[in-house]
């Protein structure tokens, strides 16, 4: 007589129970290193978002005297044509919306004087090209995480001298120490 086989084929309970553990093994060391790898590419993001609003506003401020009043004024133009409301200069939209990879980006038009308003500085200037509207002398951008310590970890702060401060516990200023690299 032919021996009966006493299991049938596949895999048993504690076989399966077995396979489940050492992948949630593999998961819970897994995921916190995929996290920080989220975190950093947004933080890398973020200072390439920095910079790219500083090179916008350097062109914006050679091509109309005047830096511009919000994130917008940088985006696509309208019609085709740029002009001091939509200079072109950034097309990335959630940039100028202000929330991109993470970050929240806040812009802040600094010393901005009225052309032909008298009394405040800046208001003489002398036949720059913004008609009359406020003559922007500088520029501030915070970008900080959406969820600090998850999106991202670092603060960085942006200003019309083009140096990016980095600040690992809170909003970052003109103080911090600047971003390497």
């Amino acid at each position: 007589m032919e021996k009966r086989r006493r299991y049938t084929e596949g895999f048993s309970l504690i076989e399966l129970l077995i396979v489940v553990a050492i992948i949630l093994i593999i998961a819970a060391v897994a995921i916190p290193s995929l996290i920080g790898a989220k975190s950093s590419a947004n933080q890398l993001s973020a200072i390439q978002s920095l910079r790219a609003i500083n090179q916008a506003e350097t062109l914006y401020n050679n091509t109309y005297q005047t830096y511009s009043t919000t994130l917008a004024q940088l985006g696509p133009a309208t019609g085709g044509q740029p002009s001091v409301s939509a200079a072109g200069l950034i097309n990335d939209t959630a940039l100028i919306a202000g929330t991109k990879a993470g970050y929240v980006f806040k812009y802040a038009p600094q010393g901005a004087g009225t052309s032909g308003g008298g009394g405040s500085e800046g208001s003489s200037t002398g036949g720059t090209s913004t008609g009359g509207t406020a003559n922007v002398l500088g520029y501030t951008v915070n970008a900080d995480p959406v969820v600090p310590g998850k999106t991202g970890t670092a603060h960085y702060f942006l200003d019309d001298s083009g140096s990016i401060h980095v600040n690992n516990t809170g909003p970052a200023g003109p103080n911090d120490p600047t971003q390497g690299g």
